[in-house]
């Protein structure tokens, strides 16, 4: 068998090539696995309305739980509902006035004034120490005042140890 030979002048190009595929690839931001035997929820088809700019609290997203173990560990969060808006709804979940969950915060929802269609998303709070926790979601709308962000029918399950 003969050996393969690389021309330089063809390296250059390759290099690029593959530099720019791994530049394409997106960063991992967090990693790894845990044991969450327990999970909490909570459902409501109450609709709830936003017009701030802030964060402010999302009712009926407040969830009382207890985490067990002898050490912190981790705590997944989701998010499952019909939301609409004028233009994007943001939302973060808080544990006891935490915002250390992976990713910190997400676009929710981007101008869906017409029609309503089914989100859902998880959250990742790595370390949570052993004993009561209440997680809360907050939300806003990023834009003026005069934009409008809902929620109808939502479910935040909450799965620890």
């Amino acid at each position: 068998m003969q050996p393969v030979r690389i021309r330089r002048r063809y390296l250059g190009p390759a290099a690029v090539a593959i530099a720019a595929v791994l530049a394409a690839q997106p960063a991992v931001a967090a990693k790894g696995g845990c044991n969450t035997p327990k999970t909490h929820y909570r459902t409501t088809e109450t609709s709830a309305t936003t017009t701030s700019t802030e964060y402010v609290l999302l009712p009926k997203s407040r969830i009382v739980f207890r985490q067990r173990g002898d050490e912190p560990g981790c705590v997944v969060v989701r998010l499952s509902a019909l939301p609409r808006a004028d233009y994007i709804m943001e939302v973060r979940p808080v544990i006891d006035g935490s915002k250390t969950a992976t990713p910190a915060s997400i676009q929710f929802e981007y101008d869906s004034p017409g029609y309503l269609s089914p989100r859902s998303f998880g959250f990742v709070f790595p370390k949570v120490a052993p004993g009561r926790h209440v997680l809360k979601f907050e939300w806003r709308t990023v834009s003026a005042p005069s934009h409008e962000a809902r929620m109808y029918g939502r479910t935040i399950t909450v799965q620890h140890q």
